[in-house]
């Protein structure tokens, strides 16, 4: 098996499948945020709304 090495003469990192199901699995739980996170953001957004109804 041949290694590939960099101008530098370093070693280039093999990448292994349980590094692609890793990294997909990664992407998967950071799509999973998106509609939570869209919805604070529209919460916190919105600062017309009092957040303690008592004081306003």
């Amino acid at each position: 098996m041949k290694k590939t090495i960099t101008k530098n003469n370093q070693p280039i990192k093999e990448i292994t499948q349980q590094d692609i199901h890793e990294l997909k699995d990664y992407l998967e739980q950071l799509a999973s945020w998106k509609e939570p996170l869209k919805q604070i953001h529209n919460f916190f957004d919105n600062q017309a709304i009092p957040l303690n109804k008592k004081k306003s």
